[in-house]
């Protein structure tokens, strides 16, 4: 249900993390379960982190601080460093950097991310919710939303081919999902994730664990993990959810063929 058609040991599945603690927040247990059944899973960490810090202090080291917790935080989820891929786009500031050639001169999101996921050639692709969170969570889902299906895409051939990814997942740090993605994902009225993982409330505390690596976020992500504490364990049930999208849905022309008919 999580990754239809899924292929034991066959799977490659990528996370799209806007900064380092993003992907086990939210889709830490995704994680566990894709590694636990043989999948071959990566983080691609956009931004450099470097607006992350607490105290006027810890201005200059934050970026390499928070590059050491990542790599801990991960591998303590079972990704080793090779793993995580890192764009070091300036925090705060992805929004401006989508696009291939930037109006001065430099190069931007896409000329990095569709070689190297071409490189990675998901199967599968995770990207963080893209409604009313942090502005380069937002980002970082226009990236996927848009260059995702680039990636099987042919275009751009000697960057590299890869197959085309076979399903995209949305997963949320603090914000519930779009409406409108949830309407046209068809959820339930009322709700808008469509896929859910239950697990047993240690598989929450693994992700606590591997959350308190990153100490330099401690103030950052408190409210989060506050909320998270009251919201996500109940009766010895952990639960994740997920907004399962097609990036690119079809335009359906049947309804228009049966109005068409009627006003005929």
């Amino acid at each position: 249900m999580l990754f239809p058609g899924w292929q034991a040991g066959e799977e490659r599945v990528v996370v799209f993390s806007p900064h380092d603690d993003d992907g086990v927040l939210g889709a830490g247990y995704a994680i566990l379960a894709a590694l636990a059944d043989g999948a071959e899973v990566s983080v691609a960490i956009f931004c450099d982190g470097w607006g992350g810090y607490s105290t006027p202090e810890e201005a200059a080291t934050i970026v390499e601080r928070r590059r050491e917790e990542a790599v801990a935080a991960y591998g303590d989820l079972g990704i080793p460093k090779e793993h995580i891929v890192r764009f070091d786009f300036p925090d705060l500031s992805l929004w401006p950097w989508l696009g291939w050639h930037l109006p001065d001169g430099s190069v931007g999101t896409n000329a990095r991310v569709l070689p190297r996921m071409r490189e990675l050639r998901p199967t599968r692709l995770l990207v963080p919710n893209g409604y009313r969170e942090h502005v380069d969570h937002e980002a970082t889902f226009r990236v996927g939303l848009y260059d995702g299906p680039q990636v099987g895409g042919a275009i751009l051939a000697d960057y590299g081919r890869a197959e085309r990814i076979r399903s995209y997942l949305q997963y949320s740090v603090s914000s519930d999902f779009s409406p409108e993605d949830a309407l046209v994902a068809g959820s339930s009225a009322g709700i808008r994730a469509n896929r859910a993982i239950v697990a047993r409330a240690e598989v929450e505390d693994r992700i606590i664990q591997a959350l308190e690596r990153f100490e330099s976020q401690r103030q950052v992500i408190a409210r989060i993990m506050e909320a998270r504490r009251r919201n996500r364990v109940r009766e010895g049930r952990a639960m994740e959810l997920y907004l399962a999208f097609d990036p690119r849905p079809p335009l359906d022309y049947a309804p228009y063929h049966h109005l068409i008919a009627r006003i005929d």
